[in-house]
């Protein structure tokens, strides 16, 4: 038995694998057995299975749906990562047999999704240079229309709601409160949605999430802060911050990686909602090869990413 209690070396099949991660995407097995296309019972047998071999649970099951276990959260993240190498090399062998690529068209809202997209970007175009990639850059919801349409393959959106998108969630990030150096609250290490009686909003100009979550929980604090104003630029709302028209809310890294001087980020307690980066394509769409390669890229990316941090 090893260090941490696991009784022999797990034999895992990559099938299980897919199976298991499906049921974690779609957050139950009724889902997952419609996606790949089997039966609820078949699902289950192959998690029980899965399950067996590591000698670990995987899963806890309640009513609201399942919950990773830590071995589960660990299993998941390196399926995402052997999964998504198995499907680049699928489409590297099928570009080599002669297969042409058609331009890829991606879409970004302009809440910054491109700047998070940015490596896998690159890589993709390190792998893949003959293919020609079209990108728009537009509001969350002209993004959301076009999908639908069938104008664009792809897009890099942020907690999209919309029942007719599929969507693979990359990565999450807490939401920080950033402030001017002028203002009181930039003495503070952290603060909470109570301390921010009193102030104004810099928020973006379009109806997304974020600023739905942020004013729900004033609102529910019974604070009522004015909005000062909204802007679709993370750079402007950086400088007018700094220029002490107001506070913003940002996710993590867009708060820290494009720090004004004058500006503090601080993370901010009791609020449980976080920042989702996703791709996300219509569901009645059927994805072209150089669709799914893209997917696969984006994914194998932000998941050696995310192990990466794990390590640090």
């Amino acid at each position: 038995m090893n260090s941490i209690g696991f009784p022999r070396r797990p034999n895992v099949e990559f099938r299980h694998l897919r199976v298991f991660a499906e049921v974690v995407r779609h957050g139950g097995f009724t889902r997952a057995a419609e996606v790949i296309h089997a039966t609820q019972s078949t699902v289950s047998k192959v998690i029980s299975q899965l399950e067996n071999e590591v000698g670990k649970p995987l899963l806890r099951r309640h009513r609201r749906g399942i919950e990773l276990t830590r071995v589960g959260e660990i299993v998941y993240r390196r399926a995402q990562v052997m999964l998504a190498q198995r499907e680049l090399l699928a489409d590297e062998l099928h570009a080599l047999a002669g297969s042409p690529y058609v331009t890829l068209k991606l879409g970004f809202s302009r809440m910054e999704t491109s700047t998070f997209f940015g490596r896998a970007l690159a890589e993709f175009r390190r792998r893949y240079p003959d293919v020609e990639i079209s990108i728009a850059v537009e509001s969350e919801s002209q993004i959301v229309r076009r999908l639908l349409k069938g104008d664009l393959d792809l897009a890099g959106l942020v907690s999209p709601r919309d029942p007719g998108l599929e969507v693979l969630e990359l990565q999450r990030e807490p939401v920080y409160v950033v402030v001017s150096r002028e203002n009181p609250l930039a003495l503070r290490t952290r603060v909470g949605i109570a301390d921010l009686k009193d102030q104004q909003l810099v928020l973006f100009e379009e109806k997304c999430q974020l600023n739905e979550m942020v004013v729900g929980a004033l609102a529910q604090a019974g604070i009522l802060a004015p909005v000062a104003i909204k802007t679709s630029q993370v750079g402007l709302i950086h400088e007018l911050v700094a220029e002490n028209i107001g506070i913003g809310f940002l996710p993590r890294a867009l708060a820290l990686n494009r720090l004004h001087p004058m500006v503090v980020a601080l993370p901010l307690e009791g609020f449980q909602p976080q920042w989702i980066y996703t791709l996300a394509w219509a569901r009645a769409a059927r994805l072209s090869p150089t669709a799914r390669t893209w997917i696969a890229v984006a994914r194998s990316v932000h998941a050696f990413a995310e192990l990466a941090g794990d390590l640090k």
